[in-house]
């Protein structure tokens, strides 16, 4: 994975995209009164010497960054909320 201020772009071997795309198939086909999401766990690798830095973030030298990503469906109305709870961008 690469973080950047211009995106993120994640690599995968096929087997874990088709998993991926399992998963994601299966959220999608869920009946909308259900609330079902996917929650990834994610670790980027420390730098290495000669390679460009992909993350920024305060966390010891050599450590790797561990977060979640996850996945729901949502209904345009879920939209409104979520968007309500997102920090202003000035």
């Amino acid at each position: 994975m690469v973080v950047s201020t211009r995106g993120v772009t994640f690599y995968g071997n096929r087997a874990s995209l088709r998993g991926l795309a399992e998963w994601l198939t299966w959220i999608a086909d869920q009946p909308a009164s259900e609330h079902a999401e996917v929650h990834v766990p994610w670790h980027l690798d420390p730098p290495r010497a000669g390679r460009r830095r992909t993350m920024t973030s305060a966390r010891p030298k050599g450590r790797p960054v561990d977060f979640e990503l996850t996945f729901m469906a949502v209904e345009p109305k879920d939209l409104v909320r979520l968007q309500a709870r997102q920090p202003r961008k000035y």
